[in-house]
This record gives structure tokens, C-alpha cells and sequence, in this order.
């Protein structure tokens, strides 16, 4: 069975997104089956902007049964988010749906394409943090983990 994992980059994700250029929320090869980039399979990209978690990581789903298990202590959150939402009230939901919370843009890969997706993006300077899986749309959650359709 194909895993696929998204990992993601906290740090200089600017400076990632604006080298793939306009419309990297998602992006994917004619087959279908992702693009190749150092060894690994890039089954789907997601740049993490405005409309945050809950409305950016949806569009790369082409089909309805799956959904995107996110591990919510697999970062550390900048300190700023934690500021805003305090000083703000703002619901930990609604904090997700309009910030990015540190993640500027996930990976989604094959479970098996992990390490060298995680080992390549090290190499460009990055610090990237696999935060979940993609999983059936009907997982359920544990504590610290939230689920995205």
C-alpha cells in the first residue's frame, strides 16, 4: 500500500515556493503519478497561504475517501502564532484555517520516498518536519492529531 507522507518545511519556505514559481499549491505530472525530484516521488505540494490548513491541503485531493492526518506536536509553532491567538482568543480551528502556524509548504510523498525527500530539502538548507500521513478519510484521530478532508 502507498503511504504517501507529507512532510514539511518550517524554515526559508519563501524561498522554496518562490523557486517552483506561481501555482505551486498544487501541482502534479500529466500521469498523475507525481514529479521526481531527487529520488523521490512528489505525489503533491501545498503552500500553506492564506485559508491555512483546513482549505489549502483539500485541493490536492482527487479523490473524496482520503484525508490528510496532521500530527499538530510534529513542530514547533513560532512564537508569534502562540501570541495572536492568545492576545487575539482566537479558537485553535480558526487559527489553522486563516494562518499557516510555521508550515509554509508540505510535501506529499510515498512513505518509502521519506527519508530522501527529508535528506534533500536538509541539503538545500531547509528543516524539514514529516507532520503526518495521508490516510482514509474516516481515521480516527488520537489526541495531538487532527484530520483534514
Amino acid at each position: 500500500a502507498d503511504r504517501r507522507q507529507p512532510t514539511a518545511t518550517r524554515t526559508h519556505a519563501t524561498r522554496v515556493t518562490a523557486r517552483r514559481g506561481p501555482g505551486a499549491a498544487s501541482r502534479r505530472s500529466p500521469d498523475g503519478r507525481g514529479r521526481r525530484s531527487h529520488g523521490a516521488n512528489v505525489h503533491g505540494m501545498v503552500h500553506v497561504t492564506g485559508g491555512g490548513f483546513y482549505e489549502n491541503i483539500p485541493r490536492i485531493f482527487s479523490q473524496e475517501d482520503i484525508a490528510a492526518l496532521i500530527d499538530m506536536d510534529s513542530w514547533q509553532r513560532p512564537s508569534v502564532f502562540s501570541w495572536l491567538q492568545q492576545a487575539g482568543n482566537i479558537a485553535e480551528q480558526e487559527m489553522l484555517t486563516t494562518f499557516n502556524c510555521g508550515i509554509g509548504l508540505l510535501l506529499i510523498v510515498a512513505e518509502d520516498d521519506v527519508e530522501a525527500t527529508l535528506e534533500a530539502l536538509r541539503d538545500q538548507g531547509e528543516a524539514p518536519v514529516q507532520i503526518g500521513a495521508i490516510v482514509a478519510a474516516d481515521h480516527q484521530t488520537e489526541a495531538g492529531q487532527i484530520l483534514i478532508r
